[in-house]
């Protein structure tokens, strides 16, 4: 099954595995309605689109407000990731391993809900005023 590993770059959380599903789209975000939910201020609700194509895995920026890198370069379109790439969102690396295997599906399996991974409590406050100021800014821009 291919994977993806967590990785936070302040170092406040551990290091983990999260099996990806190549029968669906897995979505990496901030909203708990994603497969792998980020709880980071710098992650949008809905980040990053990982899905198959052609034998493949294709990462796609799903119009992020602070973008996405591969390998440090700013994604700008799908980008077919190769094993060992890292994705950066935020204060996370995922870096990614195109371990061949069957889909879960094929075993009757279930996916799993969405992987949450855990924030520091003094962070998470500081997550909602500044996603609230934010959405504030977005506004008056857009005024």
């Amino acid at each position: 099954m291919p994977m993806l590993t967590l990785i936070a770059r302040d170092g406040r959380t551990p290091e983990r595995s999260v099996e990806l599903n190549p029968a669906e789209t897995n979505t990496v975000g901030r909203s708990p309605d994603n497969h792998i939910v980020l709880n980071d201020p710098k992650v949008s609700r809905t980040h990053l689109r990982l899905v198959w194509r052609d034998g493949a895995c294709w990462a796609e920026d799903a119009g992020s407000t602070f973008g996405t890198w591969r390998n440090g370069e700013k994604m700008s379109g799908p980008v077919r990731l190769a094993a060992g790439d890292r994705l950066t969102l935020g204060g996370y690396e995922l870096v990614f391993d195109a371990a061949a295997g069957v889909p879960a599906a094929a075993h009757g399996k279930e996916p799993d809900g969405p992987e949450d991974v855990a924030m520091d409590p003094a962070l998470a406050a500081l997550a909602v005023l500044y996603t609230d100021e934010m959405m504030a800014m977005k506004k008056r821009i857009h005024e």
